[in-house]
């Protein structure tokens, strides 16, 4: 999951990058594993950087 934080990143071209080929499918694996979606989490640890 870092990758989300640790670089600027689309969550697009992490999605694509981590071989899922729709939005939909990417969100709803991600909700399941953080219970959070990717940009709810990604803002998340952020705030935890700052």
């Amino acid at each position: 999951m870092f990758i989300l934080v640790g670089i600027k990143r689309s969550i697009t071209s992490v999605m694509l990058d981590s071989g899922f080929q729709t939005k939909s499918s990417f969100n709803k694996e991600f909700k399941t594993l953080k219970n959070l979606s990717p940009s709810e989490y990604r803002e998340k640890q952020m705030s935890k950087l700052k």
